[in-house]
């Protein structure tokens, strides 16, 4: 007999009110770590503390914001009937203890969005119930507004963190910035798309400045995506993601971030009578060297499903691009069932879920279907519930129901199929596990009752990695007895990060390499493994540099050279796996701080040697107090060897790469390390992108690394060159890490 692998729980955050409607947006994850979890009452970012190299964060005073004790869990001491009427390998008993981290659950960063809940917007728009009873949209003006959806930004748009688009109730957009420290300050509005789309209605539908009924409709959202970064090395610094807005007169508006992060509307399409409800883009591809293209596919409220493509053409010259909507294609016609899930799961396969169903669709092809089956016996775990998650695995797709019911669809390629029912009762059974680890530390309002009478009404899903073993979610526990009557300050959920652990088959390769080291173990202690760790940093490499790229707008030119290349990525990388060797392994702490010094070494001079090449194309005619000083640290850093402009060198050589001392004026010498003193003992830390004294507030700490750097507002209006350098650490030149500013 098979025995299932129990999984583990690695963090829990109890979720205070009533959880939002089911859709696979509730719950995402951004390319920086962090994840967005909304509520009815906002949108709550939630940053592991592993993701950063900051202490771990104090336990909030708020209950809400870490969970409160039994009380307010509701937890009754007395035991829980177990129930063990389960088809196949029944879910732990109150007595059993899902694994958990050693040293505790994961904490987290929590960061809160600002969103304004008074009606003052609505009454500037002049919004008023706009539809018939059954589709239209309501403006109570007695009840404040809610969340409805909420969308991450592709990485590096905005400073510190992507940005988030957010959706009220009364389906308003607005745009969300990080704070000053992106872990503990809340988002700030930046934009409201919707008062610019009414700024931007023609004359006929905003009359006397009063938006008309079609003029209402065109400024309501009803689905947004954000697509993916645009893959050209010449446009480093120039955002051309979209972030796509349908609305209730059945068009779709496109728009694009600036660099100071204002936003423009680029594009309109229209579509048809329906709205779109799901919006999903694929990765942009490179058509040739300055064209990207994408498709958006398009769920409206009928059934059917579109593709429209879009392409993004770059003017290098101008630091701008240009968008191109070509015409739309129907996939699906209506057959008036909503679809609950759509997404891209490669480039070219298209794939929606409605009640009872999963369809596939690829260019050329007619869309097939499999029909999902029940998995489970317990409350609501039939096949009919709204989709949740969507995640490919080689060529199996898991599809994961709002009643954290696991379906495997096999051959997704060639002919999808329904996968092995015993395979999906045993995914199911342990995510059900670890939802009623969670659902029974809190029983108010509650009576003695079997685990099969507790539904997950899941609100949101989302893998972590590739394998979707580690996932998360938001569900909250729902009976007959807190269905209906019990009150919005007694609904509790749960946002859960739980590894699945070997319930998920691995590729074969996996599975072939585990099975020859359980046939021939290896004998070395943690010693010898960190020794052959050690290996792989021991001979720091000097790397070859980016050629200045042909760019008229010369701070893009920086972006590009010190971003958009791949030799400083490499050199970063082995420098903080060196930083992570000496703090893993204590017994060769010093060899590996030894490398991690080498290869720091290695980066400065690589970062060096890009911006005195920079630097000679960009300095024109004059040179700042501080770009003097700054091209001196640079040749000091690089050595006598560089190949530098002999004008770049005069100046640096008539400066030095000596400082006076801002207390007392004596000489500090230029040192290699992040602090330096004067001859009277006074210490200073130096900037890790200029090398200049930090004399300023305005400096920002990284989060990985031990680098501090100054502002570009602590640069001054006339040295042009350290204003550019500073303004292209976009994020920490030597690890890549994010930066925080300090508290």
């Amino acid at each position: 007999m098979t025995t299932r692998t129990l999984p583990t729980i690695i963090a829990t955050r109890s979720v205070f009110g009533i959880i939002p409607s089911t859709t696979r947006r509730n719950v995402a994850w951004n390319a920086d770590g962090q994840c967005l979890i909304l509520t009815r009452q906002g949108v709550t970012v939630a940053t592991p503390y592993l993701a950063t190299a900051l202490p771990l964060p104090e336990a909030p005073l708020d209950a809400s914001m870490q969970g409160g004790g039994a009380g307010a869990n509701g937890v009754k001491e007395e035991d829980i009937e177990d129930d063990m009427d389960m088809d196949v390998d029944a879910p732990s008993s109150s007595t059993v203890k899902l694994g958990r981290p050693r040293t505790g659950e994961i904490k987290w960063w929590i960061t809160p969005i600002g969103m304004d809940k008074g009606k003052n917007r609505e009454d500037e728009f002049e919004w008023a119930e706009t539809g018939d009873e059954f589709s239209g949209l309501i403006i109570d003006k007695d009840k404040e507004r809610n969340i409805r959806a909420a969308v991450w930004s592709p990485p590096g748009i905005g400073g510190g963190g992507a940005l988030m688009a957010v959706m009220a109730s009364t389906a308003q957009v607005s745009v969300f910035a990080p704070g000053q420290d992106p872990y503990s300050n809340e988002y700030v509005e930046i934009a409201d798309i919707t008062s610019m789309t009414m700024d931007l209605l023609p004359d006929s539908e905003k009359p006397d400045e009063i938006p008309t009924m079609a003029g209402m409709l065109r400024m309501r959202c009803t689905a947004m995506e954000w697509s993916l970064p645009l893959p050209l090395p010449t446009m480093v610094g120039v955002d051309g993601s979209v972030l796509a807005l349908a609305n209730r007169a059945g068009g779709i508006d496109f728009w694009s971030a600036n660099t100071d992060r204002s936003f423009e509307r680029i594009a309109q399409v229209s579509l048809s009578k329906p709205w779109a409800v799901e919006l999903t883009w694929t990765a942009w591809v490179a058509v040739d060297e300055h064209t990207c293209s994408a498709e958006l596919a398009i769920a409206t409220t009928d059934g059917s499903v579109w593709i429209l493509d879009v392409k993004r053409v770059a003017v290098p010259l101008e630091a701008r691009w240009e968008c191109q909507v070509g015409d739309l294609r129907l996939v699906a016609p209506a057959d008036k069932r909503q679809v609950t899930a759509l997404q891209w799961i490669t480039g070219d396969r298209l794939v929606w879920a409605k009640a009872g169903s999963v369809h596939f669709w690829t260019a050329g092809t007619t869309p097939s279907m499999v029909r999902l089956e029940r998995v489970g016996n317990w409350a609501g775990c039939n096949a009919l519930n709204p989709c949740v998650g969507l995640h490919l695995r080689g060529t199996t797709v898991t599809v994961v129901l709002a009643s954290l019911t696991y379906h495997l669809i096999e051959d997704v390629f060639s002919a999808p199929k329904l996968g092995s029912k015993i395979d999906s009762l045993r995914l199911t059974l342990s995510a059900r596990d670890v939802f009623l680890d969670c659902a029974k530390r809190r029983r108010r309002g509650f009576v003695a009752m079997t685990d099969r009478e507790f539904t997950a009404h899941t609100a949101g899903w989302a893998p972590l990695d590739a394998s979707g073993d580690i996932v998360s979610w938001m569900a909250e526990p729902i009976t007959f007895h807190n269905l209906d009557s019990a009150t919005e300050v007694n609904r509790i959920g749960d946002f859960v990060v739980a590894d699945l652990h070997s319930t998920i088959v691995p590729d074969e390769a996996v599975v072939a390499a585990i099975s020859a080291t359980l046939a021939h173990p290896p004998s070395f202690a943690d010693e010898t493994l960190a020794r052959l760790l050690y290996t792989l940093v021991e001979a720091p490499h000097e790397a070859a540099l980016p050629v200045v790229p042909d760019i008229a707008d010369k701070e893009r030119a920086l972006l590009s050279m010190l971003w958009g290349a791949g030799c400083p990525d490499s050199l970063r990388l082995h420098y903080v796996f060196a930083q992570w060797g000496a703090r893993a392994y204590p017994l060769l702490s010093l060899e590996f701080g030894g490398a991690a010094e080498a290869y720091l070494g290695v980066v400065q001079r690589a970062l060096a040697a890009i911006a005195l090449a920079w630097a000679s194309s960009a300095h024109g005619e004059t040179v700042g107090p501080l770009d003097a000083q700054y091209l001196g640290h640079l040749l000091a850093i690089s050595g006598p060897d560089v190949q530098v402009d002999t004008s770049l060198r005069a100046l640096a050589s008539e400066t030095g790469a000596a400082t006076a001392c801002p207390a007392c004026g004596s000489p500090v010498e230029f040192g290699s390390g992040s602090s330096t003193y004067c001859s009277q003992g006074h210490e200073w830390e130096r900037c890790s992108i200029t090398h200049l004294l930090i004399t300023s507030p305005e400096y920002r700490l990284c989060t990985v690394c031990p680098a501090v750097a100054l502002r570009p507002e602590a640069s001054g209006e006339d040295n042009h060159l350290v204003h550019a350098a500073l303004a292209a650490a976009v994020d920490c030149q030597t690890c890549g890490g994010r930066w925080a500013r300090p508290v």
